[in-house]
């Protein structure tokens, strides 16, 4: 499903984190628009992009319109982005490091 989904509603789309304002986090999307000089006036028309934001586990999400300068690209294909935002974070990316092991007190 994850497939038909990238290959149909996503082609060329990519993926980023985006910074959430007055807080330390971050959160993945896919970058939908980079040009919003067509859309009705009330929209920022400079230096910002519409990104999509999955929901895990369901099928929907938002689109936020964000600085450009708030967005960072990641080193995912759409696919294994959306496979992430699909698992909460549970399916990392083929490529991708092994989880550090998690600090007990016995061994922070």
């Amino acid at each position: 499903m994850i497939k038909l989904l990238t290959r149909t509603f996503f082609k060329g789309l990519v993926v980023v984190l985006i910074k959430i304002p007055h807080t330390n986090m971050e959160t993945l999307g896919f970058v939908t628009r980079d040009d919003l000089s067509d859309l009705p006036d009330g929209f920022p028309k400079e230096d910002h992009v519409v990104v999509y934001v999955q929901w895990s586990y369901q099928m929907g999400g938002y689109c936020f319109v964000v600085p450009r300068k708030a967005v960072q690209p990641v080193n995912m294909t759409v696919q294994q982005g959306m496979r992430w935002a699909l698992t909460a974070g549970i399916s990392a990316p083929k490529n991708a490091g092994q989880p550090a092991e998690p600090k007990t007190r016995d061994t922070a």
